[in-house]
């Protein structure tokens, strides 16, 4: 069921801007950070004598275009990246954990104001991912993934813009849901780690850039 609501959503904005009837929407570029805890992992990561995932970074770029008359769709790409280190800094060894997970989404916002000067929206949004851990330490040197965008992801929030013309600030918060399972294991890594949720909640800031010209139908 939950993979049937994540369907409907991506399909809904394919199809919504595959309709649409103007040119110029909305183009977003952000960076912030994800609060997580994939306790398995941890778990993992500190019988090694390495630091704990906690917060996992991220970019990206988004665009959406007029495509409901509620509603903007389009579509987002982000790219999510954390390493971390050892517990005792060593200047001898290299041991370090590293996560890196590439995530396309499809995004429907519905505008709650839109003025010259001010915006703001909510969204939601469903896509895929393809990730990949990274272990090095004393006994393991390998990683497991979960690669070609096979495991699915949603999120859901706000944001609010503030600006002038076509240029605003924006900031943007959320929660989203992203489990990944099914793991392929690489060289010599621990089989505890059969998963990791990397869900949470969210805050992005970033630049919105409005009446973004993409194409005509």
């Amino acid at each position: 069921m939950f993979k049937k609501s994540l369907i409907s959503v991506a399909v809904v904005s394919f199809f919504s801007m595959s309709s649409l009837a103007a040119d110029k929407g909305q183009g977003r570029l952000f960076l912030g950070s994800t609060k997580i805890n994939p306790e398995n992992v941890n778990t993992e990561l500190e019988s090694q004598g390495l630091k704990e995932f906690d917060m996992i970074n991220q970019f990206g770029v988004e665009i959406t275009l007029p495509a409901l008359k509620f509603a903007n769709a389009g579509f987002r790409y982000t790219h999510r990246m954390i390493k971390e280190e050892e517990l005792a800094a060593s200047t001898v060894t290299d041991y370090h954990a590293e996560l890196t997970q590439q995530v396309f989404a499809g995004i429907l916002r519905a505008p709650l104001n839109n003025s010259d000067y001010a915006k703001f929206d909510l969204f939601v949004g469903a896509g895929v991912t393809s990730s990949e851990l990274k272990i090095k330490s004393l006994t393991q040197d390998g990683s497991v993934d979960k690669k070609g965008y096979a495991s699915p992801m949603a999120v859901a929030g706000g944001s609010a813009s503030f600006g002038v013309k076509s240029i605003f600030f924006t900031i943007e918060a959320g929660y989203e849901y992203n489990k990944v399972t099914g793991l392929k294991e690489t060289d010599t890594v621990s089989g505890n780690i059969d998963e990791f949720d990397l869900s949470g909640g969210y805050l992005t800031i970033g630049l919105m850039f409005d009446g973004v010209p993409v194409f005509k139908k």
